[in-house]
């Protein structure tokens, strides 16, 4: 069984795409899963509300991984110069206030 892939040099890999935006707190990082659709990508990350950093060292893995939350994030447009694109992220925690953030990208 053979399996024809074709890549397309010209779009970066669906992980380099969510580098360059401005990060919307110290605690927050870059998706660790992603996926690319079209000219659409999709993200998940986790990410530690600030009030949680200090404890971080002292944590557990059980701890540690309860103190965490999930992060969704949906980019919109190609990171090409001249062209603008936009990025949604909505981090989500079981014990703290879920946010929203929207970044757009407008080249001038």
């Amino acid at each position: 069984m053979v399996f024809d892939v074709e890549t397309d040099t010209r779009s970066p890999q669906s992980g380099d795409y969510w580098q360059g935006w401005l990060v919307n707190d110290k605690n927050d990082s870059n998706p660790i899963v992603t996926q690319q659709l079209e000219h659409s990508y999709l993200g998940l990350g986790l990410w530690v509300p600030s009030k949680l950093v200090e404890q971080e060292q002292d944590m557990n893995t059980e701890e540690w991984l309860i103190n965490h939350g999930l992060k969704f994030s949906l980019g919109f447009g190609e990171r090409e110069s001249g062209e603008p694109r936009v990025r949604l992220d909505y981090r989500w925690h079981e014990e703290y206030q879920a946010d929203w953030f929207m970044q757009i990208e407008v080249p001038f």
